[in-house]
């Protein structure tokens, strides 16, 4: 599986994401829709060559921490899951086009999303770091209560 680039395994019965899954590491798409998939290993932020990752219609509950290590994605589908939250390095994800959160269990978005604040006064907004190559963002049908005004750093 060392030249494997796409690997779809959408609709079927998975439970599990075997950590072996890292092995594949010229995996540039993943896409596991339509599962059963509450989880995902943390030797999955391995995969530093994977581009477009699709985990939608699952039961997956939190991301792995080391997400910053998908330097690589571009592309991120996670609807209908049961999302609260994101881990801290979320926001690292700097070549992000395409985020799909929608049909979560989401209260809130990260509070850098945007980037860090480094307004000078209130006419002259700057902001650095975040998800600034975001072009596609989608939050509906969740829980979110506040937007953060790193919003404005897209």
């Amino acid at each position: 599986m060392d030249r494997l680039t796409l690997l779809n395994l959408n609709s079927n019965k998975i439970r599990l994401l075997e950590p072996y899954i890292s092995m594949c590491a010229r995996l540039r798409t993943l896409s596991l829709d339509r599962n059963m998939v509450p989880s995902i290993p943390k030797e999955f932020c391995d995969l530093t060559q994977l581009t477009d990752f699709s985990i939608t219609n699952n039961h997956l509950c939190m991301l792995p921490p080391d997400m910053d290590k998908l330097s690589n994605l571009t592309s991120l589908r996670l609807q209908n899951n049961a999302l609260e939250g994101f881990p801290p390095t979320f926001t690292k994800l700097c070549n992000l086009t395409y985020l799909s959160l929608r049909h979560n269990r989401l209260k809130g978005i990260p509070f850098n999303l945007g980037g860090t604040d480094k307004s000078l006064g209130p006419f002259l907004q700057i902001f650095e770091g975040g998800l600034q190559a975001l072009e596609y963002l989608d939050v509906s049908h969740n829980d979110i209560e506040i937007i953060p005004k790193s919003i404005l750093g897209l």
